[in-house]
């Protein structure tokens, strides 16, 4: 009886090695960017796993905007900004970090919009991007070891 607890204690170690890679590293959609409005634009979209995001007014038009990080596949995760307005605008896939995804918002240029900093990792690669929305669209301000990462 003992050797069966023992070969299921050890069957179950293995399989969640071997499948953590291919999860969601632990991330975990925040309850609001799930209820906002805008989420329904991205389900209708994508059928990418969601992995992370946040809430907040990416444009500078006084709407809440939504960000959504999401398994690529595999090896890469994207992230979208989806723009609110009369008809929302979904921006271009840009590279995201595959574990441990990380969203701050900052002023960094004291003028608007407000920048967004993405950090995270991949293994042990660390990296982070400065981002702003910019033309409807998200732009790379700066980074650093996002090819690492991403």
């Amino acid at each position: 009886m003992k050797r069966g607890k023992w070969l299921v204690a050890v069957l179950l170690l293995v399989a969640g090695i071997f499948s953590y890679p291919y999860f969601n590293h632990g991330m975990k959609l925040p309850d609001e960017v799930r209820a906002h409005p805008l989420y329904a634009v991205y389900e209708a979209n994508f059928e990418q796993t969601p992995l992370m995001g946040a809430v907040t007014d990416l444009n500078d038009d006084g709407q809440e905007d939504i960000l959504v990080v999401f398994s690529y596949d595999k090896e890469r995760n994207k992230i979208i900004a989806i723009l609110a307005g009369d008809t929302p605008h979904i921006t271009r896939m840009e590279p995201a970090p595959l574990e441990h995804v990380v969203i701050e918002f900052k002023d960094i240029d004291k003028k608007p919009p407000t920048e967004f900093i993405l950090s995270g990792a991949k293994g042990s690669y660390i990296g982070y991007g400065i981002y702003r929305i910019q033309d409807e669209e998200i732009f790379n301000i700066f980074s650093a070891d996002m090819e690492d990462c991403c």
